[in-house]
C-alpha cells in the first residue's frame, strides 16, 4: 500500500516520442535526446518508490552515476554546480553589458524583481541616448514605463521594416522585426502615450503587410486596453484579403494547392492574422461586433488548432 501510493504521487512532465505535423518538426527532431530523458524520468520514478520519497527528494547524485553508466551523461556531470541563483556581481555585469546589443538580456530577464531596480538606476545614470533606449526597451518589455517616451520617438522615426510571415521551418529565426518589438514593448508596458504612434502605425498597414506586424499591434492595443482603439482594429481587419480565411467542414471545403510549401505557410499567416486582429479587438469590447463575428466563423474550422483557440477566447472552453 505504501508503495503504491508513493507511485500516485510520481507526478512528472517529460518529452514524448511522436509524429507529428511538419511544422511540430523542428522541436522534435531530438528522438536520442527524448528517449534518454524517458529513460531519467523512468529511473527517477523507481529510485523515488525504492526510497519512499517524492521524486524532487532522490539522490540525484545516485540516479547520475547510474545515467554515466549507461552512457546517457558524460562524467563530468558529477562535478557541475547550479548556476542559480545568480550572484548580485552577475546581474549588475549584465546589465552594465546590456548596451552592447542587449548582451546580457539573458541573465536579466531570469529574475525581474532584481534586475527592474539595476536597470532603472542604469537607465538614469546613462550618458548615451541610445544606452538609455536599450535600457528602455527592456524595461517595457518587463511592462515598466519609465523610458517610454523613447520608444514612442523611435516608433514615430521608423516607417514598416520588414516583418515576419509564418514559415513551417522557420521557428528558429527572429519572428517579429525591430519594429513590432518596439510596438510589443509599448504594449507591455502598458503606454496610453503611445496610441497616436501605434494607431499611426496601423492605419499604414496594407494588403500584403507581414503577419507579425498585424499581430504586434493587436498585442499591444490588446495589452494597452484602451477601447478607443477598438475602431482601428476593426479597420486592420477590414484591410482587403485580411479577413475570411476560415471554413466549415462540408462537401465545398477549399482545396490549397502545394499546401506542403509555400502555400500552407501563406495559409497559417493569413489565418494567424485574421486571428490576433479580432481576439484584440473582442477582448477591447469589440466594434459593432466584428471581431466576434470572425472568432465564431472560426469555431467550428476542422483545423483545430484555430478552433481551439478562438473557442476559449469565446469562453467556450
Amino acid at each position: 500500500r505504501e508503495v503504491k501510493q508513493v507511485i500516485d504521487e510520481i507526478k512528472m512532465v517529460i518529452g514524448l516520442g511522436v509524429s507529428a505535423h511538419r511544422d511540430a518538426m523542428p522541436i522534435l527532431r531530438m528522438q536520442p535526446d527524448v528517449q534518454n530523458q524517458g529513460y531519467a524520468a523512468g529511473l527517477a520514478a523507481s529510485e523515488a518508490v525504492k526510497a519512499g520519497v517524492e521524486v524532487r527528494n532522490v539522490d540525484i547524485k545516485a540516479v547520475q552515476k547510474k545515467l554515466i553508466a549507461k552512457k546517457v551523461l558524460p562524467q563530468e556531470v558529477l562535478s557541475m554546480k547550479d548556476s542559480f541563483p545568480l550572484s548580485d556581481k552577475t546581474f549588475r555585469d549584465a546589465v552594465e553589458s546590456l548596451p552592447d546589443g542587449y548582451k546580457g538580456l539573458k541573465v536579466v530577464l531570469t529574475d525581474y524583481k532584481r534586475a527592474v531596480p539595476l536597470l532603472k538606476k542604469a537607465y538614469s545614470s546613462a550618458s548615451r541616448k541610445e544606452d538609455k533606449f536599450k535600457y528602455a526597451h527592456t524595461l517595457a518589455m518587463m511592462g515598466e514605463s519609465i523610458g517610454e517616451h523613447l520608444l514612442i520617438e523611435k516608433l514615430n522615426e521608423m516607417k514598416w521594416d520588414k516583418g515576419w510571415n509564418f514559415r513551417g521551418m522557420g521557428q528558429f529565426n527572429r519572428s517579429v522585426s525591430w519594429v513590432d518589438s518596439y510596438i510589443i514593448a509599448l504594449g507591455r508596458a502598458k503606454s496610453a502615450k503611445a496610441l497616436p504612434a501605434l494607431i499611426a502605425k496601423a492605419k499604414a498597414l496594407k494588403s500584403d503587410s507581414e503577419f507579425s506586424h498585424f499581430r504586434a499591434l493587436a498585442l499591444a492595443f490588446e495589452s494597452i486596453g484602451d477601447k478607443t482603439a477598438a475602431p482601428v482594429l476593426a479597420g486592420m481587419l477590414n484591410i482587403p484579403t485580411v479577413k475570411g480565411h476560415s471554413f466549415e467542414i462540408g462537401p465545398d471545403m477549399p482545396v490549397i494547392k502545394g499546401y506542403a510549401n509555400r502555400a500552407g505557410d501563406k495559409e497559417r499567416s493569413d489565418c494567424l492574422r485574421e486571428i490576433a486582429c479580432a481576439r484584440a479587438l473582442y477582448n477591447l469590447s469589440d466594434y459593432r461586433g466584428e471581431g466576434e463575428k470572425v472568432l465564431r466563423s472560426y469555431a467550428n474550422d476542422p483545423r483545430g488548432m484555430y478552433s481551439k483557440h478562438v473557442r476559449m477566447v469565446l469562453g467556450e472552453l
